[in-house]
């Protein structure tokens, strides 16, 4: 995903704003977290955040624009701390433990769902 903006740059050309991924030759450039879509099925999606620490699976209601996405359409998902789990055995998705990270978590997924339009084709 990274090479989209990379090569543009190396063109000279501005990246768009909705762009995923980043400048690879850019040192100062870094992420937050790696996103990537799981699976898309007729009613349903699933994405995945992944920050050095954590991981979180959140599985969607379905929409045609992955920008529409709110957290009202979560149907469920999974969500491991990388750290004492780095083989991803227990799913800490309904502790309330993680809670407050978990939210924050989202919070991240749904802000980098908002810059993604991804129409279903027809």
């Amino acid at each position: 995903m990274d090479v989209y903006p990379t090569l543009l740059k190396v063109a000279g050309i501005n990246v768009p704003q909705k762009a995923v991924g980043i400048n690879l030759l850019n040192r100062d450039e870094s992420r937050e977290a790696s996103f990537c879509a799981l699976h898309e099925r007729e009613d349903e999606s699933s994405f995945m955040v992944r920050t050095e620490n954590h991981k979180l699976i959140l599985c969607f209601n379905r929409k045609e624009d992955a920008s529409n996405y709110t957290k009202a359409d979560i149907i469920g998902g999974e969500f491991y701390d990388l750290k004492s789990d780095p083989k991803e055995w227990n799913d800490l998705y309904d502790d309330n433990n993680i809670a407050e990270l978990k939210s924050e978590m989202t919070d991240l997924m749904m802000a980098k769902l908002s810059t993604m339009a991804c129409l279903v084709p027809e």
